[in-house]
């Protein structure tokens, strides 16, 4: 029994420390900030609420995986993927029974020398921490992160980098009460209604409009009309 506990030990303690190596690495890697001009202004909580299709609270499981745009070209710009478990829909209605995935842009280049940031603030989320995520479904049915300021971090409701416990009064108190949830819940309330563009729901809409994945909010919206 004592041997199998010292070998549980040992495999736990090189897990930790391949994880941490990880984390010193991306964080050595050079860091290449990508700058774009948006269609908003990519500040304004009320601007980029309005610009997603789904805005919630998201708690960080782990990462994928990189997919790369372009992959043949020595440029690939990255995205990442996330497993992610919907904490509180604030627009729109994600699934909130299952982990679903987060494709946010940015990550490890190709070439794994360097690391791609959308801009000086762009956030990258971290596994075991929560945060407040602004996206946008796509063609596919994807759910991507595409705005720099898509991710903001929510640091003084969780308890010690544990998983959210819904059952838990205290912490959906907490939650409810978070300067930065209320801040984009009131954005979302206001309803507004003045970027045109395409918009797709994404596979794990759970609405309940039983739309397949990569469909136009107009063509679901006039299926079940």
């Amino acid at each position: 029994m004592k041997q199998k506990n010292i070998i549980i030990a040992i495999v736990v303690v090189i897990v930790l420390f391949a994880t941490t190596v990880l984390i010193l690495l991306n964080r050595d890697l050079e860091v290449n900030l990508i700058e774009s001009k948006y269609s908003i202004d990519i500040n304004d909580p009320e601007a980029v609420v309005e610009y997603a299709d789904y805005v919630f609270v998201g708690y960080i499981n782990e990462k994928i995986n990189t997919e790369y745009i372009y992959p043949d070209e020595e440029t690939a710009e990255p995205f990442t993927n996330f497993s992610v478990s919907v904490i509180k829909n604030i627009k729109g209605q994600l699934i909130g029974d299952k982990e679903i995935v987060l494709k946010k842009i940015g990550g490890v280049s190709k070439s794994g020398k360097e690391f791609y940031k959308y801009g000086e603030n762009d956030v990258f989320p971290e596994k075991g921490k929560l945060y407040v995520i602004l996206a946008t479904g796509d063609e596919e049915g994807n759910l991507r992160a595409f705005l720099p300021t898509a991710v903001i971090e929510i640091s003084d409701v969780l308890n010690a980098g544990k998983k959210p416990d819904l059952k838990d009064a205290n912490f959906i108190e907490k939650l409810e009460k978070n300067e930065k949830v209320e801040l984009y819940q009131a954005s979302a309330d206001k309803k507004l209604n003045f970027h045109s563009r395409d918009r797709y729901y994404s596979v794990y809409d759970g609405s309940g409009n039983n739309v397949e994945k990569g469909v136009p909010y107009e063509t679901a919206q006039s299926q079940v009309g």
